[in-house]
């Protein structure tokens, strides 16, 4: 008697593991898809304040992934002014599996997440 409540405590630890690291890896593909957008926004905004191209430069949403923009028009992402880095503030939802994550950049063309 004494092993088999050995054994369902055991069986009831195991689970709960199972359970919370399923939720730590599905946090982690937030977390890896939120860190790519943040470094190809932090990209653009070097690129814009060092007046690359002579030319604001964004961050767009594209395919499931980020792409650097040249230039004024980027839908979902964030644009920002060449040599002063300021941007229209916008918030950026990123969401997988039911989690989200959100990157804001405000006027000063601050990246906060």
């Amino acid at each position: 008697m004494e092993l088999l409540v050995v054994v369902a405590l055991l069986i009831a630890i195991i689970v709960a593991g199972l359970f919370v690291s399923m939720d730590v890896y599905r946090l982690a593909g937030v977390r890896s898809q939120r860190d790519e957008a943040v470094s190809v926004l932090e990209e653009a905004r070097v690129r814009a304040m060092t007046n690359t191209d002579e030319s604001p430069w964004g961050a767009c949403p594209q395919g499931g992934g980020w792409t650097l923009v040249v230039g004024g028009s980027c839908p979902g992402g964030a644009v920002f002014t060449q040599l002063s880095g300021t941007a229209t503030p916008v918030a950026i939802p990123i969401m997988q599996d039911g989690r989200t994550a959100t990157i804001t950049v405000n006027y000063e063309g601050a990246i906060l997440w």
